[in-house]
């Protein structure tokens, strides 16, 4: 069984700055920080050297690590129960296209070995406040059936 945290990137008050929630599934524990980000800028093509990618992925670890290590703690527990980490990744608009696959950490990456890796593009299924309408009831419609012989 893997070990399931839910990690959501909000834009915050200021332009780059970004607010991270580590929200761990099992135990309801959430933890939130306020985190400038690396630097990525949108269209740049991320992929062409491999030193360049692991670089962005260390970066990548270090934005949704914050001061208080949440990335690295969840790793090692997730290592210490012989658990595999499961992270579902809701981003905002503003890092939609971020290459958090490439997720890294010293020298290798983290998708191949130790990271399940589970991200929202749409807000569909988002818990949401349904807001009721103040409008008459309407009855059922009803069916009328023809049946042609």
């Amino acid at each position: 069984m893997a070990i399931i945290y839910k990690v959501t990137i909000d834009p915050a008050r200021e332009e780059n700055l970004f607010r991270i929630t580590w929200h761990r599934r099992d135990t309801d524990m959430r933890d939130s920080f306020e985190q400038s980000a690396p630097g990525i800028k949108p269209g740049e093509n991320l992929g062409q050297v491999l030193h360049y990618r692991l670089e962005m992925g260390r970066e990548l670890f270090r934005f949704l690590d914050g001061d208080a290590r949440h990335f690295k703690r969840a790793l090692e527990e997730a290592g210490h129960q012989g658990e595999s980490l499961l992270l579902h990744l809701r981003t905002c608009k503003q890092t939609a296209d971020w290459p958090f696959e490439l997720l890294a950490q010293e020298d290798s990456f983290l998708l191949p070995y130790r990271l399940h890796l589970v991200r929202n593009v749409s807000d569909w299924g988002q818990d949401r406040e349904i807001i009721p309408q103040n409008r008459p009831l309407r009855g059922p419609k009803k069916l009328a059936w023809h049946v042609n012989l």
